[in-house]
């Protein structure tokens, strides 16, 4: 079941994600002067699930690692957007916020596509989008986690293929060997299901599509490494 826009549920889902391990209390939330000048400089209202992430992660988000490399610290992230306002220079695409510095993986930023409907995330070089990386900030949050939690430093079997449907193509697979879908998976982008200790993540890369498998159980991993490559037609 989809959660509210209450950060309070993605505390508790991360509690539980996260549960035993050494750092999954090493966050810290912005204060209410810096999300208020935040707000002021980013010059839009801002979705309450984002404001709740700045309350609770805006300096540090610990596990989440919402832009991967990119720092998401409030504090840098409004010093950048004073610094090319003062400059008259863009810190975004247009119709976009800024919620990332640039990373190695470039820059994160909500982009408000349409008037009526929440903002998407997507990956920005400066003034440029380059790809969009979930259909609402809620996907995107509550996806890095899962990710960051089964797919970083954890041995795993990584195929691709350089096709953009694979995504598309992995979700029936998946099910059809028992996995189950995670609701914030989409069609396009991503892919995420469990089945019992095994993890299945697709995702879109910039020219690659991949697919990455994990099991505490070799010879489960080998089975399910087997079957993707095959029905797919992956490499790797």
């Amino acid at each position: 079941m989809e959660p509210t826009d209450d950060i309070a549920e993605f505390i508790a889902y991360y509690s539980v994600l996260f549960s035993g391990h050494p750092q999954a209390g090493a966050r810290e939330g912005a204060t209410e002067d810096e999300i208020e000048a935040f707000a002021r400089a980013a010059g839009r209202p801002l979705p309450p699930l984002y404001l709740g992430y700045l309350r609770e992660f805006g300096h540090h988000d610990g596990l989440v690692e919402l832009g991967d490399d990119a720092s998401c610290d409030v504090r840098a992230v409004l010093r950048y957007l004073q610094k090319r306002a003062k400059n008259g220079l863009p810190s975004a695409p247009p119709d976009c916020v800024l919620i990332s510095i640039r990373g190695v993986s470039m820059s994160r930023a909500l982009h408000f596509a349409s008037p009526d409907g929440p903002p998407c995330v997507v990956i920005n070089d400066t003034d440029t989008i380059i790809m969009n990386i979930a259909s609402t900030f809620k996907h995107h949050l509550y996806r890095q986690a899962w990710v960051h939690r089964w797919f970083q430093g954890l041995a795993s079997v990584v195929m691709s293929r350089a096709d953009y449907r694979l995504v598309a193509d992995a979700r029936p697979l998946a099910e059809s060997l028992g996995f189950s879908t995670q609701w914030f998976s989409d069609a396009f982008h991503y892919y995420c299901g469990e089945r019992g200790a095994a993890r299945v993540y697709c995702f879109r890369g910039m020219d690659r599509v991949t697919l990455s498998l994990l099991s505490p159980d070799p010879g489960e991993l080998l089975d399910l490494k087997t079957h993707f490559k095959e029905k797919l037609q992956l490499t790797g």
